[in-house]
């Protein structure tokens, strides 16, 4: 690009420069302080304070004339340096649209040769040997300074193989514990990516599985010593007699106690009728003689 210098007529810098806008400053200084001495300590009284107030409102008009013919000097004074900075900023326009051009296709490369970086260094990831593939991403592992032109490729595939290294031993490190919790603590690592996080999840996981223990085996203790208590309370019961129930007893016939006795008749009457009483009360009757 061929060298283009603006340059601005020296001569009309020095006449700028030694440009002095001339008043009577001096004079009016001199004026101005001789008029407002006698208000320095005035003190305005109840006669005085419509003079006051006339007094006030021509000083505030004075100095509004000041200023009024500051503001003009002022505009007069800039309208040179309104209109060369107008056309510098024409100029600049000119230079803007180049440069925004020139950013679109600057920014355009860089994102081109940002992809193709991060692309390669994904293929790179990809053919790398790994002995637990399942657990890495190449997401997982990018620096977000490799999209940095100026960073060195070789500097992110050493990162991208301690990437590697490290998941394959914190996987293999998982294996080894040889926990019945193995699928959860590889659970945990695929998310967390962080063997210390595995380790804590494996320490919670057996601390519950003892505590669990420790109520099971409580509950069953408990289960067995109500089943003793009620085991020894059935014995118990199976132990003592009942009491007999009291039968009521019937009259039992008089006890027979046989007795003999002899009788002598003197008549067949009185045999007869012998006979007959002994029949009635069911004596055995025995005859001796004719």
């Amino acid at each position: 690009m061929p060298e283009v210098i603006f340059d601005i007529d020296n001569t009309a810098l020095e006449a700028v420069r030694s440009l002095q806008i001339t008043a009577n400053f001096k004079e009016m200084e001199a004026a101005l302080s001789e008029l407002v001495e006698p208000y320095k300590n005035l003190i305005v009284t109840e006669e005085g304070i419509a003079q006051a107030k006339t007094d006030r409102a021509k000083l505030r008009k004075l100095a509004t004339n000041i200023d009024d013919r500051r503001k003009l000097v002022k505009k007069m004074y800039s309208e040179p340096l309104t209109v060369f900075e107008d056309k510098c900023k024409q100029l600049n326009a000119v230079i803007a649209e180049g440069i925004d051009n020139l950013d679109n296709q600057v920014k355009s490369y860089e994102a081109k040769a940002k992809a193709a970086k991060i692309n390669a260094l994904t293929e790179y990831f990809d053919n790398l040997p790994k002995r637990h593939p399942q657990y890495m991403k190449f997401e997982d592992c990018v620096n977000p300074k490799w999209t940095n032109m100026t960073y060195p490729v070789e500097t992110a595939q050493t990162e991208i193989e301690n990437y590697v290294l490290k998941v394959d031993n914190d996987i293999d490190s998982i294996l080894s514990l040889e926990s019945k919790f193995e699928s959860l603590l590889l659970d945990e690592y695929k998310k967390t990516a962080d063997i210390s996080s595995v380790l804590l999840l494996k320490k919670r996981a057996e601390d519950a599985e003892k505590e669990a223990a420790l109520r099971e085996a409580a509950q069953m203790e408990k289960a067995e010593r109500e089943a003793e208590l009620k085991r020894q309370e059935e014995a118990k019961k199976a132990s003592v007699k009942p009491e007999p129930v009291p039968v009521e007893k019937k009259p039992s016939a008089p006890e027979y106690c046989p007795k003999a006795f002899r009788v002598i008749t003197s008549n067949i009457a009185q045999e007869e009728e012998l006979l007959s009483f002994c029949l009635s009360h069911q004596i055995m009757i025995q005859t001796i003689g004719g």
